[in-house]
């Protein structure tokens, strides 16, 4: 499988940005597209512009910090659809639903689906698609978390079509503070 990655510095700039671009199909099957930051420095943004893009079998993509840097954006422009389709609700149900109800989940945590998130004082992305019709089933996900004190991602669809069979769309807060830890 193949990863396509950027991460911060250790010195002053921003983490790159990844543009992809396909006229007819991008698929991603059980691989990532991701771009971090830990420092004071943004992270990088990541377009796909396709008429088609399909993520399975805990495919993703994210950005993140984990610094004062604001996290990228995540940004979708598909002519035709946008198919995420998890490993199985059983896949979702231990990586994600049991972790955020016994306060474990980090934002390192991920199943197929396309994430903006915070573990910093640093703000998350955006997410933004744009496509005639999306499809999230089989415990995919477009999530957008803060596990910090920065802001959590902001999430924009635009869509004539929106099927959410057995996954979620969510922009949550899962910061606790010093006082709410004792």
């Amino acid at each position: 499988s193949t990863n396509l990655q950027t991460f911060y510095k250790m010195s002053d700039g921003h983490a790159g940005d990844i543009n992809i671009r396909a006229n007819d199909l991008v698929e991603i099957i059980g691989s990532f597209v991701e771009t971090d930051t830990k420092n004071s420095d943004n992270g990088g943004d990541i377009t796909i512009t396709t008429g088609r893009l399909e993520l399975s079998d805990g495919a993703y993509v994210a950005t993140s910090t984990y610094g004062t840097g604001a996290g990228g954006n995540v940004t979708v422009d598909a002519a035709e659809a946008v198919t995420l389709i998890g490993a199985g609700t059983d896949v979702f149900a231990q990586t994600i639903e049991s972790k955020l109800f016994n306060n474990t989940l980090t934002i390192t945590d991920r199943v197929t689906g396309l994430f903006v998130g915070t573990q910093g004082p640093g703000n998350a992305g955006t997410i933004t698609v744009t496509t005639p019709s999306l499809l999230l089933d089989n415990g995919a996900v477009i999530f957008g978390p803060t596990f910090g004190s920065g802001t959590g991602g902001r999430i924009q669809i635009r869509a004539s079509e929106i099927e959410v069979i057995s996954g979620g769309i969510s922009s949550s807060s899962h910061y606790l503070t010093p006082a709410s830890t004792g």
